[in-house]
């Protein structure tokens, strides 16, 4: 006989970490609120310096009929090519200058304005989030002691974003006329921008700020039963781009070290998947293509520098 009010899998499942989150919490505290510190310190001294005013811009940018003037001039060719709609390059560009997750945000802008149907800004999530060369040729090109194999690994993860937009499915049918906003008023615009940029820099920290105990509490329990460098290396890159960046060029070869660097920053780790769904789900959108094109590409662009390296 089946319950009517059975508890769903997702809450059972949400319960059990939280309980296994709360007890690593208290029993290994000292960890916890070391990887917290330094992600706070992470957040002031990086991520919002570096990340906040690319939002600001975005807003600017896409407010002022950004998006408008990339698709009339770039557009067409973008459009054949990503078989997306010519809205969409501007967010592309952002994504692939900007990095995380600012081409996401500029995604979910065109879409509630109106330039592209949902279909089209679900696909082009997949493939206009990516890394900026600030780091991945300037951060992690340092961290590998070559930046012309950070610059190796940003262009493979463009192409594999490209492979990902030719590859990625269609559906049918459209979802829907477009429908356009009426466009903003130009004092607001700046307002606008700085306001809209707030809220998704404040889920991005916390984000970082959740996930730094889990990634540090994992990688003591990998380092306690011993396991392999390369399994380390990949587990913490799954979790988070950097940390799992950061083990694979402290541990592993050179050759290694730069394609597990590769996987991490064309798949972009959960802790930036839920960065993305912050800034997406108020426009309704979904990571249905997003998380398993993200690692396509992860793994497109380790399989790639592998080789090339």
């Amino acid at each position: 006989m089946k319950l009517r009010n059975a508890v769903p899998a997702e809450a059972v499942f949400c319960l059990l970490c939280s309980v296994c989150f709360a007890v690593c919490l208290l029993a290994r505290s000292d960890i916890c609120t070391e990887a917290v510190r330094k992600a706070v310190r992470l957040c002031l001294d990086t991520l919002i310096p570096a990340l906040f005013p690319f939002l600001v811009l975005n807003g600017l940018f896409l407010g002022a009929g950004g998006a408008g003037l990339a698709a009339r001039t770039l557009g067409g060719a973008f459009s054949r090519v990503f078989k997306v709609s010519p809205a969409l390059c501007a967010p592309f560009v952002i994504g692939a200058t900007a990095g995380f997750p600012s081409g996401a945000a500029a995604v979910a802008r065109v879409y509630s304005e109106g330039g592209c149907t949902k279909d089209e800004a679900e696909r082009a999530l997949a493939f206009s989030s990516n890394s900026g060369p600030a780091f991945a040729v300037g951060g992690l090109g340092a961290m590998l002691g070559d930046l012309k194999t950070g610059a190796l690994i940003w262009a493979v993860q463009l192409l594999s974003a490209l492979l990902l937009a030719r590859v990625i499915p269609r559906r049918a049918a459209s979802d829907g006329p477009l429908t356009r906003a009426d466009p903003p008023d130009k004092p607001g615009i700046l307002t606008r921008a700085v306001t809209g940029a707030v809220t998704p820099m404040l889920n991005i920290c916390a984000f970082v700020l959740i996930f730094a105990p889990v990634t540090a509490l994992i990688s003591r329990g990998l380092t306690l039963i011993g396991a392999p460098a390369a399994l380390t290396g990949g587990i913490l890159s799954v979790l988070e781009l950097t940390n799992g960046s950061v083990f694979a060029c402290s541990a592993l070869s050179r050759r290694a070290a730069a394609a597990v660097c590769a996987f991490a920053v064309s798949w972009s780790g959960l802790c930036v998947c839920a960065q993305t769904a912050s800034c997406v789900s108020e426009a309704g959108l979904s990571l249905k293509y997003y998380v398993p094109g993200k690692f396509f590409m992860g793994a497109v662009s380790a399989a790639a520098v592998w080789l090339i390296v």
